[in-house]
């Protein structure tokens, strides 16, 4: 979505969260299982269409500098933290 311009709406359980979802820039974060928080996250974007336009434009630029490798460090660096 990210890659086409479109914000991405995760929950708090999802990686991407940690380095390519912004909340407020690239997207929204919501809370697992909180349908209510997650449709307030839609709400916002589909009333305001400029706030998801600019969002969308944010989002794929953002991905313009995310490669494997970049992930492959972060799945890296969350290992590391796992074994502390």
């Amino acid at each position: 979505a990210m890659s086409c311009g479109i914000p991405a709406i995760v929950s708090n359980r999802v990686g991407a969260r940690l380095d390519l979802v912004s909340p407020g820039l690239t997207g929204e974060v919501y809370p697992v299982g909180d349908v209510q928080a997650l449709a307030c996250c839609l709400r916002k974007l589909l009333l305001c269409p400029m706030c998801a336009t600019r969002m969308g434009r944010a989002a794929r630029k953002r991905m313009t500098t995310w490669s494997y490798r970049e992930n492959l460090k972060g799945w890296i660096k969350a290992l590391e933290k796992i074994r502390k």
